[in-house]
């Protein structure tokens, strides 16, 4: 996991500089509250990341933490039924009116999966339907 310092912020945008490896796209965590970003453009030893949370209160010294992946998010059987916010994150009665910043969603590792055909099935279109 790299580690950076913001030196400069406006908005959604910062600037950080850093010694350690950081990869254009990679998913980062800002401040104590851990908001969720993204590196934009990489200039030496600074990275420009766009923050997509409310970056009121954040300033320059605070800590940017590389993931090492790339943004991405969760897909599959989890997310039927659910409500998300813009980041995947779910939405619950028990959260209030409003997402706390830098809430990371769980994730369910686990889904049922019992396959319709063995190994070496010949497969052709409208074999199965959607049950």
């Amino acid at each position: 996991m790299s580690e950076a310092r913001i030196n400069w912020i406006s908005g959604p945008v910062l600037r950080a500089t850093s010694e350690q490896q950081f990869h254009i796209h990679e998913s980062i965590r800002v401040g104590e509250v851990g908001l969720l970003g993204e590196v934009i453009r990489i200039n030496g030893d600074e990275i420009v990341a766009q923050v997509y949370e409310d970056t009121s209160g954040l300033r320059p010294g605070e800590a940017v933490f590389g993931s090492g992946s790339p943004l991405s998010v969760r897909l599959g059987p989890g997310l039927l039924g659910n409500l998300f916010d813009g980041l995947l994150r779910p939405l619950t009665l028990e959260q209030g009116n409003f997402v706390k910043p830098g809430i990371q969603a769980r994730v369910e590792e686990k889904f049922g999966f019992t396959p319709r055909l063995k190994p070496g099935d010949q497969v052709e279109g409208g074999r199965f339907s959607a049950r």
